[in-house]
C-alpha cells in the first residue's frame, strides 16, 4: 500500500547518485523531462492514484500489481527530490542515514520515514509538516500555482488542480501545501531551493516584490510539483528575458518548464495555442536539450491533430525556429557533450521530417561518405540517420537497410534497420508488400509499419488504405486479429479529418466481425477520432491558418506527387 516508499527512492538514487558519479551525463537535469513531467500526464487523470494507499484497498493480486505504477516510480522520485531540495541535501541525507540505521534489516512505514525527516527540517520557513506529507503522498493530484503580478509589485497567487479532462470525475476541489520558491532580475538565485515560504491550503495569498523587476520566474529549477500559471504581461516579461543574451540567466530546466507547461494549459483550454506558439518563438535563440525536449514531446501531441494544411504551418515555425540550432548541431563531425548529442537526434529527425535545410541531402551525404569508408554511423546516431536517409533517398538507401537487415544477428541493431527502413516516402507500398509477404519476421513486422505514418504526416491516409485493404494477409504477418485491431487504433490517433474517421467506420462496418473479442478496440478507436476531432475544432482551428496560397497545399502536393512517383518507380522494382 506504500511500495514507494522502496521504489521511490531507487529511481531518486538511479538519477541523482548516477549523477555524482557521472556528471557529464546532467542526469540531475535529465530527471525533470524524463520524470516529473511524465508523473505529471499521469497524474492528471482520474486513474491516478495516491502514493500511500489505506491497507484497505491494497488486498489482492490485482490491487497490489496496481501499485506498480508510474506514480510509484516517477511521481514518487519526484516527491523525493522535492523533500531532498526543501531540506537542503546536507539535512536530508542526515535525516536518510538516521532512518537506515535505525530500521536497518526491519520493515519501516511512511510515518517513520517522516519522523526521520521531522527532526531535520529546517525551523524556517514554518510549515505543518503532518498536513505538507499527507498533500503530497496521501492525496492525488497536483496544483496548478496561478501567478497574477499587480501594479507597485504587489503578487497574488492561487492554486487549483490540474487535470487533462474537467469532465472525468476528478476531485476539483483539492488543494496542496504549496513551497514557494522564485527569481527575479533582481534576485537571480536559482541554486538556492528552499522554499521563501508555503502557500497553504487556502485559495488565495499574495505578497510583494520590488516593483522594478522585469521578470519573475516561479518554482525554481522546477525543484517542487507543480505547473505555474503567468497572467498575460508577465508571461510577455518572461518571453522577453527569454530572448535576451543567456536568456537573462533562466536556467535550462526553469526554460522546459514553461514550454511544459504551456503546452500543457493550452492543451486544456486555459490559453489558446497562438499564445504558446508566440511565447515559443523565443526557440530560434534556444540550442540547449532539455527545452528542445519538452518542445519536441509536446509539438508530437499537437501534430498528430494538425490537418495538412496546419503541418505546412508547423513547417514554417520549425523553419525559423530549428535553424539555430540545427547549426549548432546538425551534421557536425566536432566534439559535442552527451546531451548535445541527444539533442542531435530530435533536431536532425523533425528537420529531415519537414524538408528543412537540405535536412535529407545532408544526411545522404554523410552516409554515403561512412559507407565508402566503411564505416557505420555511432550507435547513438544510427537510427536517426538511417531514418533520414531513406525518407527521400533513392531505391539503393532502401535496399542497403534491408540487406543489413537480413544480415544483422543483432536485436537492437535489426529494430533501428527495419524502424529507418519505415521511414520512407518514395518505396512506401514496395515496403509494405515487404512485411506483407513474409520478408520480414513477424516479431519484426509491427515496428516496421508504425513509421510509415508516424514519420510522414502526408502518408496517414494512404498507410491507413494499406493496412484495411490486405487485413486478412497482415493479420498472419504480425500475429493475430488482437495486434492488428491494436495497430488501427495508433495510426487512428493521426486521423483529423471526418474523411477519414469515415472511412474507419465504414471498415469496421464490414470487417469488424473479422475482430472477434478485439472487436471493442475499434470501437473505442472510433470514439477516440471522434473525441481528437471534436478537441482539435475546439483548440486548434486557427492556429496556423490561413496561410498564403503558395504554402498551402505544400504538403499535400508532396503527397501526392510521391504517390506517382512510387506508382512509376514501383514498377521497375
Amino acid at each position: 500500500s506504500y511500495f514507494w516508499l522502496n521504489e521511490a527512492f531507487g529511481r531518486y538514487y538511479e538519477y541523482f547518485m548516477a549523477h555524482k558519479l557521472f556528471p557529464e551525463y546532467q542526469l540531475d537535469q535529465q530527471f525533470v523531462v524524463e520524470q516529473l513531467h511524465v508523473a505529471f500526464g499521469i497524474d492528471a487523470i482520474s486513474s491516478t492514484q495516491p502514493l500511500t494507499s489505506t491497507d484497505e484497498e491494497i488486498q489482492s493480486p490485482s490491487e497490489i500489481d496496481y501499485k506498480f505504477s508510474t506514480i510509484t516510480y516517477k511521481k514518487g522520485a519526484t516527491i523525493v527530490r522535492m523533500i531532498a531540495n526543501l531540506m537542503g541535501h546536507d539535512n536530508f541525507e542526515n535525516a536518510i542515514r538516521a532512518y537506515l540505521k535505525a530500521f536497518h534489516l526491519k520493515s519501516t512505514t511512511p510515518k517513520d520515514l517522516f519522523t526521520y525527516l521531522k527532526r531535520h527540517w529546517p525551523t524556517t520557513p514554518e510549515v505543518d509538516l503532518d498536513q505538507f506529507f499527507y498533500d503530497w503522498t496521501e492525496q492525488i493530484g497536483f496544483p496548478v500555482l496561478y501567478v497574477s503580478v499587480g501594479s507597485k509589485g504587489k503578487v497574488k497567487l492561487t492554486q487549483k488542480r490540474f487535470l487533462l479532462d474537467s469532465g472525468d470525475g476528478s476531485n476539483h476541489a483539492l488543494t496542496y501545501t504549496i513551497p514557494i520558491t522564485y527569481a527575479t532580475d533582481a534576485e537571480p538565485d536559482f541554486n538556492n531551493l528552499t522554499a521563501r515560504f508555503y502557500f497553504l491550503k487556502t485559495n488565495e495569498m499574495s505578497f510583494k516584490v520590488p516593483p522594478t523587476f522585469k521578470w519573475i520566474i516561479f518554482n525554481v529549477q522546477q525543484s517542487n510539483y507543480y505547473r505555474v500559471f503567468y497572467d498575460k504581461t508577465t508571461l510577455q516579461r518572461i518571453k522577453a528575458a527569454l530572448l535576451r543574451p543567456d536568456h537573462s540567466g533562466i536556467p535550462t530546466i526553469n526554460r522546459a518548464q514553461l514550454v511544459d507547461d504551456l503546452f500543457n494549459f493550452a492543451r486544456v483550454g486555459m490559453l489558446n495555442y497562438t499564445t504558446v506558439f508566440n511565447v515559443l518563438e523565443y526557440l530560434k535563440t534556444e540550442i540547449e536539450y532539455l527545452p528542445w525536449y519538452a518542445a519536441f514531446t509536446n509539438l508530437n501531441y499537437v501534430a498528430q491533430h494538425f490537418t495538412l494544411q496546419q503541418q505546412s504551418g508547423l513547417m514554417r515555425f520549425l523553419n525559423t525556429t530549428l535553424a539555430k540550432v540545427y547549426a549548432h548541431l546538425a551534421f557536425t563531425d566536432r566534439n559535442i557533450d552527451v546531451l548535445d548529442i541527444y539533442n542531435r537526434n530530435k533536431v536532425i529527425s523533425w528537420a529531415c521530417r519537414y524538408k528543412l535545410f537540405e535536412c535529407d541531402n545532408q544526411a545522404r551525404d554523410l552516409f554515403d561518405k561512412l559507407e565508402m569508408d566503411g564505416e557505420k554511423p555511432s550507435p547513438d546516431f544510427r537510427e536517426t540517420l538511417y531514418c533520414s536517409v531513406t525518407r527521400e533517398g533513392d531505391f539503393a538507401y532502401y535496399q542497403t537497410l534491408n540487406n543489413w537487415f537480413d544480415d544483422e544477428k543483432v536485436e537492437s541493431e535489426k529494430k533501428k534497420l527495419i524502424r529507418a527502413m519505415g521511414c520512407t516516402r518514395i518505396f512506401l507500398r514496395y515496403h509494405f508488400d515487404n512485411i506483407v509477404s513474409g520478408n520480414i519476421p513477424t516479431e519484426y513486422a509491427l515496428m516496421g509499419i508504425t513509421p510509415m505514418y508516424a514519420e510522414n504526416p502526408e502518408n496517414v491516409q494512404r498507410v491507413f488504405l494499406m493496412i484495411t485493404a490486405s487485413i486478412e494477409a497482415l493479420v498472419e504477418r504480425i500475429g493475430g486479429w488482437e495486434k492488428a485491431a491494436s495497430l488501427i487504433g495508433d495510426i487512428a490517433k493521426y486521423f483529423t479529418t471526418q474523411e477519414q474517421r469515415k472511412m474507419l467506420e465504414d471498415f469496421v462496418t464490414e470487417n469488424g466481425s473479422l475482430f472477434g473479442d478485439s472487436i471493442p478496440v475499434l470501437h473505442h478507436t472510433i470514439y477516440t477520432v471522434d473525441s481528437n476531432l471534436k478537441w482539435s475544432r475546439s483548440y486548434l482551428s486557427k492556429l496556423f491558418v490561413p496561410v498564403s496560397k503558395p504554402n498551402v497545399a505544400t504538403v499535400g502536393r508532396l503527397s501526392a506527387l510521391l504517390l506517382i512517383t512510387e506508382g512509376f518507380m514501383y514498377r521497375f522494382l
